[in-house]
């Protein structure tokens, strides 16, 4: 560390779109690894199970509609943003189908 003075070292810091990509996809590594953990040790033959995995897939299905029409979509008016916007929202969501 020849040329400082102060004894600090120099910490590289993480590219924001890295930090913003890690942000988003977070949620979904985390339940990814959480059904890995505890879907194995579950028998295929439990309905409780079953409904418990149901439940959850149905709460993150639902988050993610309400994050899709409330954070993606041009604020509502009489426009052409907000009617390609909802246009364009549900045709991905039909092509999701």
């Amino acid at each position: 560390m020849q040329g400082r003075t102060d004894g600090t070292r120099h910490v590289r810091r993480m590219n924001p779109a890295i930090n913003i990509l890690l942000e988003a996809l977070a949620p979904g590594i985390l339940v990814l690894a959480a059904s890995g953990a505890v879907l194995p040790w579950l028998r295929t033959s439990d309905e409780r199970a079953r409904a418990v995995m149901a439940v959850v897939l149905i709460a993150l299905m639902w988050r993610y509609m309400l994050w899709r029409w409330t954070s993606t979509l041009p604020p509502f008016a009489l426009s052409i943003d907000f009617i390609v916007g909802v246009t364009a929202v549900r045709l991905s969501e039909c092509w999701a189908l």
